[in-house]
């Protein structure tokens, strides 16, 4: 049965206890951060062709807000292609800051070329490195989802923000096991569910009316963790009598990333990611033949860690509810991928070392307005090559930062080793050497879960069996390196040659991103912002 967001269930769901509206007039200006407690100041939207969509998202996080007497300020970047879509944005959100008397900005296309000409004038920066940040220089059609995320770490340095997806709702859900306790976690990089607990269900409407909502202050839940320094944190959690599981290394490292668990839509781009689960999430896909091959159609399920787990690990880190800490400058995203949120995790491990990642035991729904399935057979089709986020997130694990340099030197750092990697005669050969580095220990992991006792569905180790054949196939091929998703409409030759430049841009950005910071914190003593504060009059 398809359930949109449109249909009952789906729509009592995401809507959340009524709330009426609150009279208190927003604070003028911009929130200044305390000193105390680190406090969120900023809910960032991304968001592209989704007014529709946008609102009734948007709308479920103003309640939360307001239930909980929130004084949090949405900053909303839009990609929107036309610019009646943008204008009927700006409608739409001058309708929700008039219902929820909520503080509002807006960072659309005219408002980010306003910005960019600021940036500029300051004549500092190459031009061209300001452009690539916030947009698609040469219209790759990739997708410019980094590059609108930039636009929200642009407004929001400087203080905490909570940055969500646009096709998320703010209903929180409990894990069914959840426990009290702070645990932590080395490295388990090939785990596609590290550190979180899968659970798959049939489709949305099963999950939706399995779960129970919980009403917690949602920014709340991760100002408990965000921003705190971990040995301080375990000692406070120890004080409490609450648990502690596992060790945190010595060095004084903070938590700079809070992750809610998703319930709903995955958010995998290919259903192999079932093959890496681990554990009791692997136990409960394979139980019966009918409870794994009902599993490779479904994308709804729950992933989500049963305590709070800290890891210098974040890759399988689900983009779409992300506390980050950026008092602390924080990298930029690579502006023109998908994937650019695997890639950001990787870019944070190398030029942060010693900063945590938090996975937080709540949930929130991820649900775009049509259930997405899953096609039969799909489950090798990550098998037939790899993807730009793949071969950038490859070279950039390659790096080996400085010792005890600070984020923003190390981001320098690996912004040149990436410019001196592409512009490398030997560019071709030394990405297909780490490729194939990569890719021969990802086969010994898929060859010894093959070699494992096991119970359960056979057919999900004849779909093991067969997925490892066609990986040796295509790591045989000379060319595997060349992302698949450039050979659209090019020829290998010219994915080569974009793949080198789209690599050596982010490069490029990562020299100049911490001069970009200063040169915006002098556009905001000015008064100037990215996004527009809507309702303003000037």
């Amino acid at each position: 049965m398809n359930i949109s967001i449109s249909s009952s269930i789906a729509k009592d769901v995401v809507s959340g206890p009524s709330v009426a509206r609150t009279d208190c007039d927003p604070e003028k200006g911009w929130p200044h951060a305390t000193t105390d407690k680190l406090r969120i100041r900023t809910l960032g939207v991304p968001t592209y062709n989704r007014v529709d969509g946008l609102k009734e998202s948007l709308a479920s996080y103003l309640r939360n807000f307001a239930v909980h007497d929130r004084d949090c300020a949405v900053m909303i970047a839009d990609d929107s292609s036309a610019q009646s879509t943008r204008q009927r944005c700006r409608e739409m959100l001058c309708s929700l800051r008039e219902n929820f008397g909520a503080t509002i900005f807006y960072a659309g296309l005219e408002e980010k070329i306003r910005y960019l000409r600021l940036l500029i004038q300051g004549g500092s920066i190459p031009a061209e490195v300001v452009k690539c940040s916030l947009f698609d220089l040469e219209s790759h059609g990739l997708g410019t989802y980094g590059a609108n995320r930039n636009a929200l770490l642009l407004h929001s340095f400087g203080e905490a923000m909570m940055c969500v997806d646009d096709d998320t709702f703010c209903r929180i859900v409990e894990h069914p096991d959840r426990r009290g306790t702070l645990s932590f976690h080395g490295p388990a990089a090939l785990s596609s569910s590290f550190p979180c607990d899968v659970r798959v269900f049939a489709n949305r409407e099963d999950l939706l009316s399995q779960s129970t909502f919980s009403e917690h202050d949602f920014l709340g839940l991760h100002e408990e963790i965000l921003g705190q320094d971990v040995l301080s944190l375990r000692s406070s959690w120890d004080r409490t009598g609450r648990g502690c599981l596992g060790e945190p290394v010595s060095d004084p490292g903070r938590v700079l990333v809070t992750l809610n668990g998703v319930a709903g839509d995955c958010a995998w781009p290919s259903p192999s990611y079932y093959l890496l689960l681990d554990s009791a999430s692997l136990q409960r896909l394979v139980r019966t033949e009918e409870s794994y091959k009902s599993a490779l159609l479904s994308r709804q399920m729950y992933r989500m860690s049963a305590d709070y787990a800290l890891s210098k690990q974040s890759k399988n880190s689900p983009g779409l509810f992300v506390g980050l800490d950026t008092r602390t400058i924080l990298p930029p995203y690579l502006p023109v991928c998908r994937g650019e949120d695997i890639i950001y995790w990787n870019t944070l491990i190398a030029v942060a070392p010693e900063s945590y990642s938090a996975h937080l035991p709540w949930a929130l729904l991820h649900l775009p307005f049509e259930e997405r399935r899953f096609w039969p057979k799909e489950i090798v089709r990550s098998a037939a090559g790899v993807t730009l986020d793949l071969v950038t997130s490859t070279i950039i694990k390659s790096f080996a930062a400085p010792q005890a340099g600070s984020i923003a030197s190390n981001m320098q750092a690996l912004g040149r080793y990436l410019l001196e990697f592409a512009s490398s005669r030997e560019f071709a050969g030394r990405a297909a050497e780490e490729i194939g580095a990569e890719a021969a220990v990802f086969l010994r992991h898929l060859e010894m879960l093959e070699a494992q006792p096991f119970e359960g569905s056979s057919s999900w180790r004849r779909d093991l069996q067969y997925f490892i054949e066609k990986a040796k196939a295509t790591i045989s091929r000379d060319e595997v390196w060349i992302p698949l998703d450039l050979l659209y409409n090019r020829t290998p030759d010219e994915a080569r040659e974009v793949a080198r430049r789209l690599i050596s841009r982010f490069g490029m950005l990562l020299c100049w991103w911490p001069a970009i910071i200063d040169r915006a914190r002098e556009l905001r003593k000015q008064g100037h912002w990215i996004g527009t504060r809507l309702g303003d009059q000037s």
